[in-house]
Protein backbone atom coordinates (compact mmCIF):
# COMPACT_ATOMS: atom_id res chain seq x y z
CA UNK A 1 0.00 0.00 0.00
CA UNK A 2 1.97 3.21 -1.29
CA UNK A 3 0.04 5.51 0.32
CA UNK A 4 0.50 4.16 4.05
CA UNK A 5 4.23 3.76 3.10
CA UNK A 6 4.18 7.56 1.84
CA UNK A 7 2.24 8.31 5.39
CA UNK A 8 5.29 6.76 7.32
CA UNK A 9 8.06 8.49 5.92
CA UNK A 10 6.17 11.88 6.57
CA UNK A 11 5.92 10.69 10.32
CA UNK A 12 9.78 9.93 10.49
CA UNK A 13 10.23 13.43 8.61
CA UNK A 14 8.14 15.10 11.04
CA UNK A 15 10.14 13.59 14.19
CA UNK A 16 13.42 14.13 12.63
CA UNK A 17 12.50 17.84 12.11
CA UNK A 18 11.15 18.06 15.99
CA UNK A 19 14.07 16.45 17.14
CA UNK A 20 16.43 19.04 15.08
CA UNK A 21 14.30 22.05 16.68
CA UNK A 22 14.65 20.93 20.18
CA UNK A 23 10.57 20.64 20.14
CA UNK A 24 10.84 16.71 21.52
CA UNK A 25 10.50 16.58 25.19
CA UNK A 26 13.74 15.11 26.59
CA UNK A 27 12.70 12.24 28.88
CA UNK A 28 14.40 9.21 30.86
CA UNK A 29 13.31 6.06 31.77
CA UNK A 30 13.68 4.96 35.15
CA UNK A 31 15.03 1.05 34.57
CA UNK A 32 16.63 0.34 37.71
CA UNK A 33 14.97 1.10 41.18
CA UNK A 34 15.86 0.89 44.70
CA UNK A 35 13.74 0.64 47.43
CA UNK A 36 13.37 0.85 51.08
CA UNK A 37 11.27 -1.64 52.97
CA UNK A 38 10.94 -1.32 56.97
CA UNK A 39 9.14 -4.22 58.96
CA UNK A 40 9.19 -4.79 62.78
CA UNK A 41 11.96 -7.02 63.56
CA UNK A 42 15.39 -7.63 62.59
CA UNK A 43 14.42 -11.47 62.02
CA UNK A 44 11.96 -10.68 59.72
CA UNK A 45 14.13 -8.53 57.65
CA UNK A 46 17.26 -10.86 57.25
CA UNK A 47 14.91 -13.34 55.81
CA UNK A 48 12.93 -11.65 53.38
CA UNK A 49 16.50 -10.16 52.28
CA UNK A 50 17.67 -14.06 52.25
CA UNK A 51 14.44 -15.18 49.88
CA UNK A 52 16.56 -12.98 46.96
CA UNK A 53 20.16 -13.80 47.54
CA UNK A 54 22.81 -13.93 50.01
CA UNK A 55 21.97 -9.42 51.23
CA UNK A 56 24.88 -7.71 52.13
CA UNK A 57 24.54 -5.51 55.83
CA UNK A 58 24.90 -2.35 55.93
CA UNK A 59 24.90 0.57 59.16
CA UNK A 60 23.06 3.94 58.77
CA UNK A 61 24.18 5.19 62.12
CA UNK A 62 22.53 2.65 64.67
CA UNK A 63 20.38 1.41 62.32
CA UNK A 64 20.65 -2.77 60.54
CA UNK A 65 19.73 -2.68 56.96
CA UNK A 66 20.03 -5.38 54.53
CA UNK A 67 20.54 -4.90 50.81
CA UNK A 68 19.87 -7.40 47.91
CA UNK A 69 18.99 -6.78 44.33
CA UNK A 70 15.59 -8.04 43.04
CA UNK A 71 14.72 -8.03 39.57
CA UNK A 72 14.92 -4.43 38.59
CA UNK A 73 15.16 -3.36 42.39
CA UNK A 74 17.95 -2.63 44.77
CA UNK A 75 16.16 -3.74 47.75
CA UNK A 76 16.86 -2.43 51.61
CA UNK A 77 14.91 -4.18 54.43
CA UNK A 78 15.37 -2.94 57.77
CA UNK A 79 13.19 -2.89 61.27
CA UNK A 80 10.99 -0.65 63.01
CA UNK A 81 12.18 -3.08 66.30
CA UNK A 82 7.88 -2.59 67.31
CA UNK A 83 6.90 0.85 67.98
CA UNK A 84 8.65 4.17 67.65
CA UNK A 85 6.10 6.95 69.56
CA UNK A 86 4.58 6.32 72.93
CA UNK A 87 2.14 8.44 74.84
CA UNK A 88 4.11 10.99 77.24
CA UNK A 89 3.59 10.66 80.91
CA UNK A 90 4.09 14.43 81.63
CA UNK A 91 1.90 16.37 80.11
CA UNK A 92 -1.72 16.89 80.48
CA UNK A 93 -4.35 14.08 81.82
CA UNK A 94 -1.71 10.77 81.49
CA UNK A 95 -0.21 12.39 77.95
CA UNK A 96 -3.51 13.60 76.68
CA UNK A 97 -4.35 17.76 75.89
CA UNK A 98 -8.05 18.13 77.01
CA UNK A 99 -9.43 21.40 75.30
CA UNK A 100 -11.72 22.13 72.75
CA UNK A 101 -10.67 18.52 71.81
CA UNK A 102 -8.21 15.47 73.29
CA UNK A 103 -4.45 15.89 71.82
CA UNK A 104 -2.54 12.87 72.43
CA UNK A 105 1.00 13.98 73.15
CA UNK A 106 3.47 11.16 72.05
CA UNK A 107 7.37 11.02 72.11
CA UNK A 108 10.16 8.41 71.09
CA UNK A 109 10.55 5.16 73.01
CA UNK A 110 13.55 4.63 75.35
CA UNK A 111 14.74 1.48 76.58
CA UNK A 112 17.26 0.29 78.81
CA UNK A 113 18.87 -2.43 77.72
CA UNK A 114 19.64 -3.97 80.65
CA UNK A 115 16.61 -4.14 82.20
CA UNK A 116 14.27 -4.00 78.84
CA UNK A 117 11.99 -0.95 80.73
CA UNK A 118 10.32 0.94 78.24
CA UNK A 119 9.62 4.91 79.01
CA UNK A 120 9.18 8.20 76.69
CA UNK A 121 10.72 10.14 79.94
CA UNK A 122 14.51 10.06 79.18
CA UNK A 123 15.06 11.78 82.83
CA UNK A 124 13.08 9.23 84.21
CA UNK A 125 14.40 6.21 82.78
CA UNK A 126 18.02 7.58 84.20
CA UNK A 127 16.88 7.62 87.25
CA UNK A 128 16.49 3.62 86.71
CA UNK A 129 18.51 2.37 84.52
CA UNK A 130 21.55 1.04 86.15
CA UNK A 131 23.08 1.01 81.73
CA UNK A 132 22.77 1.94 78.43
CA UNK A 133 19.33 3.70 77.11
CA UNK A 134 18.66 3.28 73.52
CA UNK A 135 16.25 5.85 71.87
CA UNK A 136 13.96 4.73 69.17
CA UNK A 137 15.05 8.31 67.25
CA UNK A 138 17.78 6.48 66.34
CA UNK A 139 16.18 4.53 63.82
CA UNK A 140 14.57 7.04 62.80
CA UNK A 141 17.59 9.09 62.41
CA UNK A 142 19.05 6.31 60.35
CA UNK A 143 15.52 5.57 58.36
CA UNK A 144 15.93 9.45 57.16
CA UNK A 145 19.08 9.01 55.63
CA UNK A 146 18.34 5.76 53.58
CA UNK A 147 15.10 7.86 52.57
CA UNK A 148 17.29 10.35 51.16
CA UNK A 149 18.67 7.57 49.21
CA UNK A 150 15.68 5.20 47.45
CA UNK A 151 13.27 5.89 45.13
CA UNK A 152 10.66 4.24 47.08
CA UNK A 153 9.58 3.43 50.75
CA UNK A 154 6.89 0.72 51.41
CA UNK A 155 6.00 0.01 55.11
CA UNK A 156 5.46 -3.19 55.77
CA UNK A 157 4.65 -4.27 59.19
CA UNK A 158 2.36 -6.43 60.46
CA UNK A 159 -1.33 -6.03 59.37
CA UNK A 160 -3.13 -5.57 62.34
CA UNK A 161 -3.72 -2.21 64.27
CA UNK A 162 -0.72 -2.22 66.62
CA UNK A 163 0.97 -2.44 63.12
CA UNK A 164 -0.94 -0.45 61.44
CA UNK A 165 0.12 2.66 63.87
CA UNK A 166 4.06 1.90 64.10
CA UNK A 167 3.33 2.01 59.88
CA UNK A 168 1.10 5.40 60.17
CA UNK A 169 4.21 6.96 62.65
CA UNK A 170 6.84 5.86 60.31
CA UNK A 171 4.92 7.99 57.34
CA UNK A 172 4.69 10.76 59.57
CA UNK A 173 8.56 10.56 60.44
CA UNK A 174 9.72 10.44 56.80
CA UNK A 175 7.12 11.80 54.51
CA UNK A 176 9.35 15.26 54.72
CA UNK A 177 12.01 13.22 52.77
CA UNK A 178 10.01 11.61 50.67
CA UNK A 179 6.85 11.82 48.31
CA UNK A 180 6.96 8.18 47.83
CA UNK A 181 5.99 6.30 51.18
CA UNK A 182 3.52 3.37 50.58
CA UNK A 183 1.84 0.72 52.49
CA UNK A 184 2.35 -2.87 52.21
CA UNK A 185 1.14 -5.72 53.46
CA UNK A 186 1.45 -9.52 53.46
CA UNK A 187 0.00 -12.10 55.72
CA UNK A 188 2.28 -14.79 55.08
CA UNK A 189 6.20 -14.15 54.71
CA UNK A 190 7.18 -16.14 51.62
CA UNK A 191 8.79 -14.50 48.03
CA UNK A 192 5.83 -14.50 46.01
CA UNK A 193 3.42 -12.73 49.18
CA UNK A 194 6.41 -10.11 49.74
CA UNK A 195 6.27 -8.88 45.97
CA UNK A 196 2.90 -8.98 45.91
CA UNK A 197 2.81 -6.57 48.71
CA UNK A 198 5.24 -4.14 46.74
CA UNK A 199 3.46 -4.58 43.39
CA UNK A 200 0.33 -4.05 44.94
CA UNK A 201 0.12 -1.49 47.98
CA UNK A 202 -2.78 -0.14 49.77
CA UNK A 203 -3.45 3.61 52.00
CA UNK A 204 -2.93 3.59 55.56
CA UNK A 205 -6.15 2.51 57.09
CA UNK A 206 -6.66 5.73 59.34
CA UNK A 207 -9.48 4.43 61.17
CA UNK A 208 -6.69 1.08 62.35
CA UNK A 209 -4.51 3.59 63.57
CA UNK A 210 -7.34 5.76 65.47
CA UNK A 211 -8.41 2.04 66.77
CA UNK A 212 -5.38 1.95 68.57
CA UNK A 213 -4.50 5.06 69.66
CA UNK A 214 -7.88 5.15 71.61
CA UNK A 215 -7.04 1.57 73.06
CA UNK A 216 -3.65 3.09 74.53
CA UNK A 217 -5.28 6.55 75.60
CA UNK A 218 -7.84 4.18 77.59
CA UNK A 219 -5.06 2.22 78.66
CA UNK A 220 -3.40 4.89 80.01
CA UNK A 221 -6.54 6.83 81.51
CA UNK A 222 -8.49 3.82 83.05
CA UNK A 223 -5.07 2.19 84.16
CA UNK A 224 -3.21 4.73 85.57
CA UNK A 225 -6.47 6.54 87.58
CA UNK A 226 -7.46 3.20 89.05
CA UNK A 227 -4.58 2.02 90.12
CA UNK A 228 -3.95 5.27 91.94
CA UNK A 229 -7.34 4.72 93.99
CA UNK A 230 -5.86 1.79 94.91
CA UNK A 231 -2.63 3.06 96.14
CA UNK A 232 -4.79 5.55 98.40
CA UNK A 233 -6.76 2.70 99.59
CA UNK A 234 -4.57 0.20 100.72
CA UNK A 235 -1.04 1.97 100.95
CA UNK A 236 0.71 0.13 98.52
CA UNK A 237 1.98 1.54 95.39
CA UNK A 238 2.58 -1.45 93.27
CA UNK A 239 -0.54 -2.56 93.34
CA UNK A 240 -2.61 -2.13 89.62
CA UNK A 241 -5.47 -1.86 87.84
CA UNK A 242 -6.06 -1.82 83.73
CA UNK A 243 -8.42 -1.32 80.73
CA UNK A 244 -8.24 -5.33 80.37
CA UNK A 245 -6.77 -6.54 83.63
CA UNK A 246 -9.91 -5.23 86.13
CA UNK A 247 -12.62 -6.94 84.03
CA UNK A 248 -10.29 -9.98 83.50
CA UNK A 249 -9.60 -10.36 87.43
CA UNK A 250 -13.15 -9.94 87.70
CA UNK A 251 -14.12 -13.33 85.64
CA UNK A 252 -11.29 -14.76 87.71
CA UNK A 253 -12.97 -13.77 91.02
CA UNK A 254 -16.70 -15.26 89.75
CA UNK A 255 -14.85 -18.34 88.23
CA UNK A 256 -13.17 -19.10 91.59
CA UNK A 257 -16.61 -19.17 93.37
CA UNK A 258 -17.85 -21.31 90.90
CA UNK A 259 -15.69 -23.70 91.19
CA UNK A 260 -15.93 -23.92 94.68
CA UNK A 261 -19.34 -25.82 93.85
CA UNK A 262 -18.15 -29.50 93.80
CA UNK A 263 -19.54 -32.76 91.44
CA UNK A 264 -18.42 -35.82 91.22
CA UNK A 265 -16.35 -37.48 88.65
CA UNK A 266 -16.22 -41.24 87.87
CA UNK A 267 -13.85 -42.22 85.28
CA UNK A 268 -13.75 -45.98 84.13
CA UNK A 269 -11.50 -47.70 81.82
CA UNK A 270 -13.56 -50.03 79.33
CA UNK A 271 -11.82 -52.26 77.43
CA UNK A 272 -9.13 -49.52 77.19
CA UNK A 273 -11.30 -46.65 76.28
CA UNK A 274 -11.51 -43.75 79.14
CA UNK A 275 -15.17 -43.05 80.03
CA UNK A 276 -15.45 -39.80 81.77
CA UNK A 277 -19.24 -39.70 84.42
CA UNK A 278 -19.76 -36.44 85.77
CA UNK A 279 -22.34 -36.64 88.74
CA UNK A 280 -24.38 -34.32 90.93
CA UNK A 281 -21.73 -35.10 93.84
CA UNK A 282 -19.05 -37.45 94.98
CA UNK A 283 -21.70 -39.81 97.04
CA UNK A 284 -23.08 -40.87 93.81
CA UNK A 285 -19.80 -41.16 91.96
CA UNK A 286 -18.88 -43.86 94.92
CA UNK A 287 -21.71 -45.62 95.26
CA UNK A 288 -21.77 -46.22 90.92
CA UNK A 289 -18.21 -47.05 91.30
CA UNK A 290 -18.55 -49.45 94.53
CA UNK A 291 -21.54 -50.97 91.97
CA UNK A 292 -20.42 -50.65 89.18
CA UNK A 293 -18.64 -54.43 88.52
CA UNK A 294 -23.06 -55.52 88.91
CA UNK A 295 -24.20 -52.71 86.19
CA UNK A 296 -25.39 -54.23 83.02
CA UNK A 297 -22.96 -52.60 80.11
CA UNK A 298 -23.70 -53.40 76.55
CA UNK A 299 -23.24 -51.77 73.02
CA UNK A 300 -26.26 -51.39 70.77
CA UNK A 301 -28.11 -48.79 68.59
CA UNK A 302 -25.24 -48.77 65.29
CA UNK A 303 -24.96 -45.86 62.92
CA UNK A 304 -23.14 -44.77 60.35
CA UNK A 305 -21.84 -41.02 60.37
CA UNK A 306 -19.14 -38.89 59.22
CA UNK A 307 -16.66 -36.83 61.07
CA UNK A 308 -15.33 -34.22 58.97
CA UNK A 309 -11.87 -32.61 60.36
CA UNK A 310 -11.26 -29.27 62.55
CA UNK A 311 -10.93 -26.21 60.95
CA UNK A 312 -7.40 -24.62 60.32
CA UNK A 313 -5.95 -22.81 64.29
CA UNK A 314 -6.83 -19.43 65.16
CA UNK A 315 -4.81 -17.91 68.12
CA UNK A 316 -7.34 -18.62 70.41
CA UNK A 317 -7.25 -22.35 69.62
CA UNK A 318 -3.71 -22.87 69.33
CA UNK A 319 -3.23 -21.73 72.13
CA UNK A 320 -5.87 -23.90 74.21
CA UNK A 321 -4.95 -26.85 71.88
CA UNK A 322 -1.09 -26.34 72.93
CA UNK A 323 -1.85 -26.44 76.63
CA UNK A 324 -3.35 -29.16 76.34
CA UNK A 325 -1.14 -31.51 74.43
CA UNK A 326 1.90 -29.78 75.72
CA UNK A 327 1.32 -27.78 78.72
CA UNK A 328 2.78 -24.41 76.89
CA UNK A 329 2.24 -21.28 78.46
CA UNK A 330 0.29 -18.75 76.51
CA UNK A 331 3.61 -16.73 76.73
CA UNK A 332 5.32 -19.27 75.63
CA UNK A 333 3.24 -20.23 72.28
CA UNK A 334 2.97 -16.76 71.40
CA UNK A 335 6.81 -16.44 70.98
CA UNK A 336 7.26 -19.46 69.55
CA UNK A 337 4.66 -18.51 66.62
CA UNK A 338 6.61 -15.57 66.60
CA UNK A 339 9.78 -17.12 65.18
CA UNK A 340 7.34 -19.17 63.19
CA UNK A 341 6.30 -16.41 61.54
CA UNK A 342 9.51 -14.38 61.12
CA UNK A 343 10.88 -17.44 59.48
CA UNK A 344 8.24 -17.29 57.01
CA UNK A 345 7.46 -21.06 58.30
CA UNK A 346 3.44 -19.92 58.97
CA UNK A 347 1.36 -17.25 58.42
CA UNK A 348 0.15 -14.59 60.66
CA UNK A 349 -0.39 -15.73 63.42
CA UNK A 350 -2.91 -13.09 65.51
CA UNK A 351 -5.84 -13.59 63.36
CA UNK A 352 -10.01 -15.23 64.82
CA UNK A 353 -10.06 -16.23 60.98
CA UNK A 354 -10.16 -20.09 59.77
CA UNK A 355 -10.13 -18.66 56.01
CA UNK A 356 -8.10 -20.53 53.68
CA UNK A 357 -6.52 -19.11 50.64
CA UNK A 358 -6.49 -21.17 47.36
CA UNK A 359 -2.17 -20.56 48.29
CA UNK A 360 -2.80 -22.62 51.12
CA UNK A 361 -5.00 -24.88 49.44
CA UNK A 362 -3.19 -25.61 46.05
CA UNK A 363 0.05 -24.66 46.87
CA UNK A 364 1.06 -26.14 50.25
CA UNK A 365 -1.87 -28.99 51.13
CA UNK A 366 -2.49 -30.49 47.63
CA UNK A 367 1.15 -31.22 47.34
CA UNK A 368 1.56 -32.53 50.59
CA UNK A 369 -1.76 -34.68 50.49
CA UNK A 370 -0.74 -35.92 47.14
CA UNK A 371 2.45 -37.01 47.97
CA UNK A 372 1.71 -38.34 51.23
CA UNK A 373 -1.55 -40.12 50.70
CA UNK A 374 -2.97 -40.18 47.21
CA UNK A 375 -4.97 -37.18 45.44
CA UNK A 376 -8.53 -38.94 46.66
CA UNK A 377 -7.62 -38.04 50.44
CA UNK A 378 -7.55 -34.21 48.97
CA UNK A 379 -10.58 -32.28 49.61
CA UNK A 380 -10.20 -28.40 49.54
CA UNK A 381 -11.68 -26.30 51.94
CA UNK A 382 -12.01 -22.76 52.43
CA UNK A 383 -13.63 -22.52 56.14
CA UNK A 384 -14.47 -19.30 55.95
CA UNK A 385 -15.32 -16.25 53.59
CA UNK A 386 -13.68 -12.94 53.19
CA UNK A 387 -11.66 -10.36 55.35
CA UNK A 388 -8.28 -9.65 55.08
CA UNK A 389 -6.62 -12.46 58.15
CA UNK A 390 -5.80 -15.91 57.34
CA UNK A 391 -6.02 -19.09 59.53
CA UNK A 392 -2.82 -19.87 61.31
CA UNK A 393 -1.14 -22.18 58.46
CA UNK A 394 2.10 -23.37 56.77
CA UNK A 395 3.43 -21.44 53.68
CA UNK A 396 5.14 -24.61 52.64
CA UNK A 397 4.52 -27.88 52.31
CA UNK A 398 6.96 -28.90 55.05
CA UNK A 399 6.55 -31.24 57.94
CA UNK A 400 8.27 -31.92 60.94
CA UNK A 401 10.69 -33.99 59.29
CA UNK A 402 11.67 -31.34 56.47
CA UNK A 403 11.75 -28.78 59.72
CA UNK A 404 13.95 -30.82 61.75
CA UNK A 405 16.59 -30.95 58.50
CA UNK A 406 16.60 -27.62 58.98
CA UNK A 407 17.13 -26.76 62.14
CA UNK A 408 20.16 -29.62 62.43
CA UNK A 409 21.72 -27.66 58.81
CA UNK A 410 21.95 -24.64 60.76
CA UNK A 411 18.97 -22.70 58.11
CA UNK A 412 17.36 -21.39 61.16
CA UNK A 413 17.63 -21.13 64.91
CA UNK A 414 15.02 -21.51 67.84
CA UNK A 415 16.15 -20.98 71.54
CA UNK A 416 13.93 -24.32 71.91
CA UNK A 417 14.08 -25.69 69.23
CA UNK A 418 12.24 -29.09 70.46
CA UNK A 419 9.20 -26.96 71.64
CA UNK A 420 9.41 -24.89 67.85
CA UNK A 421 9.00 -28.63 66.62
CA UNK A 422 5.88 -29.96 68.42
CA UNK A 423 3.92 -26.68 67.58
CA UNK A 424 4.88 -26.57 64.01
CA UNK A 425 3.84 -29.81 63.97
CA UNK A 426 0.92 -29.29 65.41
CA UNK A 427 -0.10 -26.28 63.03
CA UNK A 428 0.76 -28.49 60.07
CA UNK A 429 -1.16 -31.66 60.93
CA UNK A 430 -4.28 -29.60 61.97
CA UNK A 431 -3.94 -27.81 58.58
CA UNK A 432 -3.22 -30.50 56.02
CA UNK A 433 -5.93 -32.38 58.14
CA UNK A 434 -8.51 -29.56 57.18
CA UNK A 435 -7.53 -30.41 53.68
CA UNK A 436 -8.58 -34.11 53.51
CA UNK A 437 -11.83 -36.06 52.78
CA UNK A 438 -14.36 -36.45 56.07
CA UNK A 439 -13.65 -39.83 57.88
CA UNK A 440 -16.61 -42.39 57.33
CA UNK A 441 -17.38 -44.66 61.22
CA UNK A 442 -19.25 -46.72 62.48
CA UNK A 443 -20.70 -45.73 66.14
CA UNK A 444 -22.86 -47.50 68.74
CA UNK A 445 -24.20 -46.13 72.38
CA UNK A 446 -22.58 -47.34 74.99
CA UNK A 447 -25.09 -48.23 77.94
CA UNK A 448 -24.15 -48.82 81.73
CA UNK A 449 -27.05 -49.33 83.97
CA UNK A 450 -27.69 -49.85 87.50
CA UNK A 451 -31.07 -49.53 89.54
CA UNK A 452 -30.41 -46.34 90.68
CA UNK A 453 -28.08 -44.80 87.69
CA UNK A 454 -28.14 -45.16 84.26
CA UNK A 455 -25.37 -43.58 81.75
CA UNK A 456 -25.23 -43.48 77.69
CA UNK A 457 -22.16 -42.52 75.29
CA UNK A 458 -21.80 -42.72 71.75
CA UNK A 459 -18.56 -44.41 70.83
CA UNK A 460 -16.49 -45.13 67.67
CA UNK A 461 -16.12 -48.58 67.04
CA UNK A 462 -14.78 -48.90 63.43
CA UNK A 463 -13.65 -46.84 60.82
CA UNK A 464 -14.83 -47.66 57.53
CA UNK A 465 -13.07 -44.96 55.58
CA UNK A 466 -10.01 -43.22 56.44
CA UNK A 467 -9.86 -39.39 55.87
CA UNK A 468 -8.07 -37.05 57.73
CA UNK A 469 -7.47 -39.27 60.90
CA UNK A 470 -4.22 -40.82 58.74
CA UNK A 471 -2.82 -37.38 59.91
CA UNK A 472 -4.31 -36.13 62.66
CA UNK A 473 -6.87 -37.94 64.57
CA UNK A 474 -9.79 -37.02 66.82
CA UNK A 475 -11.22 -39.50 68.31
CA UNK A 476 -10.91 -42.75 70.18
CA UNK A 477 -11.90 -46.48 69.07
CA UNK A 478 -13.27 -48.40 71.57
CA UNK A 479 -11.90 -52.10 71.33
CA UNK A 480 -15.20 -54.61 71.35
CA UNK A 481 -13.20 -57.82 70.19
CA UNK A 482 -12.88 -59.24 73.65
CA UNK A 483 -16.47 -58.16 75.01
CA UNK A 484 -16.82 -55.68 77.97
CA UNK A 485 -14.28 -55.72 80.04
CA UNK A 486 -13.71 -53.07 83.20
CA UNK A 487 -10.06 -52.25 83.49
CA UNK A 488 -10.04 -49.58 86.06
CA UNK A 489 -12.38 -47.39 88.48
CA UNK A 490 -11.97 -44.69 90.82
CA UNK A 491 -13.79 -41.47 91.44
CA UNK A 492 -13.06 -38.28 92.80
CA UNK A 493 -14.44 -34.30 94.03
CA UNK A 494 -14.36 -31.94 91.12
CA UNK A 495 -15.07 -28.33 90.79
CA UNK A 496 -18.56 -27.86 89.17
CA UNK A 497 -16.48 -25.70 86.42
CA UNK A 498 -12.51 -25.86 85.87
CA UNK A 499 -10.48 -22.82 87.21
CA UNK A 500 -8.88 -20.65 84.64
CA UNK A 501 -5.35 -21.71 83.93
CA UNK A 502 -3.94 -19.12 81.59
CA UNK A 503 -4.87 -15.98 80.35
Amino acid sequence: DMDSVIKEIERDRERARLSISGDIPFEVKNLFRTTLVIVESPNKARTIAGFFGRPQSRLEGKLMAYEVPLGDRLLIITASLGHILDLVTDRGFFGVLNGDKFLPIYDTIKTCIKSSEQHTDVRYLKSHCDGEIRDKIDIVDGAKKIVFQVDEVYIATDPDSEGEKIAYDLYLLLRLFSDNIKRAEFHEIRPTAFRQAIEKPREFNINLVKAQMVRRILDRWVGFALSRVLWKQFGKNWLSAGRVQTPVLGWIIEREKATREKKGELILRINGYVVRILTDNVQTAQKVAENINSAKIYLSSSSIEEIIPPPPFTTDTILEEAWTKFRMDAKKVMMILQDLFEYGLITYHRTDSTRVSDAGKFQVARPYIQDKFGNELFYPRTWGTGGAHECIRPTRPIDEVGLRNMITAGVIEFANPQNAIKLYSLIFKRFIASQMRSVRVKKETLFIELPFFNFEKEVIIEVLAHGFDLIYRTFTIFNREEGIKIEKIRYRKVPAVPPFTQG
